[in-house]
């Protein structure tokens, strides 16, 4: 965090994060005490509540691999980081890229709409240079593949969509937990944040007579 997004971009107003030990930690809170950073957290065993970022991770996990294995010789952070780059630019929501909804504007790349006769020609003596290039190009290409790919599959699955519901604090709900089938409860809301719920067991105790 410090060494990738501060000493670049600066300090954020807020993180959020699952609930995973290397984020829910006391060293975590104390540099965000210091930092005068907020941190969200999804619940747990709900990963689904953080379904953006684990599709973006997933997709960028399944781009470093391609890259690897076509781009022998490259380290993996410069891969890595031309793979988030080319995603950045490129993943669009609601008609604006990753990049621009943070910065306000689209990076400023070698694209051949805005070549120039050097660019053209398509050769450097650097050896570096040309492997930046490349590994950019193929981030690209990269992406688009992954991108069409999901789509299909994205049709396919017809997933369930999370209702918008809003509890109110003592409904009844039922609930499921990660890594099982079968729905628990009832419980009883205790209260909503967002698409947050937080839920308590009711613990039956039988009545005699």
């Amino acid at each position: 965090m410090m060494t990738n997004w501060i000493c670049v971009y600066g300090v954020m107003g807020a993180i959020m994060t699952d609930n995973g030990g290397e984020f829910s930690s006391d060293e975590m809170r104390e540099v965000a005490s210091i930092l005068d950073i907020k941190i969200y957290t999804t619940a747990g065993e709900s990963p689904f509540q953080n379904g953006l970022c684990e599709r973006v991770h997933a997709i960028t996990d399944s781009m470093l691999l391609k890259l690897e294995a076509e781009n022998n010789g490259v380290d993996k952070q410069t891969l890595l980081s031309w793979a988030n780059m080319a995603r950045n630019s490129l993943q669009m929501y609601n008609g604006f890229s990753s990049y621009q909804l943070v910065f306000g504007r689209s990076p400023n790349l070698p694209n051949i709409m805005n070549d120039t006769p050097p660019s053209i020609q398509g050769t450097t003596t650097s050896e570096t240079f040309a492997s930046h290039l490349n590994t950019l190009h193929a981030s690209r290409k990269s992406y688009i593949q992954l991108e069409a790919n999901e789509r299909v599959h994205r049709g396919l699955r017809a997933k369930l969509r999370a209702s918008e519901q809003i509890f109110q604090n003592g409904d009844m709900v039922y609930y499921k937990r990660e890594g099982k089938d079968r729905w628990l409860g009832p419980g009883r809301v205790v209260f909503q944040d967002g698409k947050v719920i937080f839920v308590q067991r009711c613990i039956c105790q039988s009545i005699t007579k």
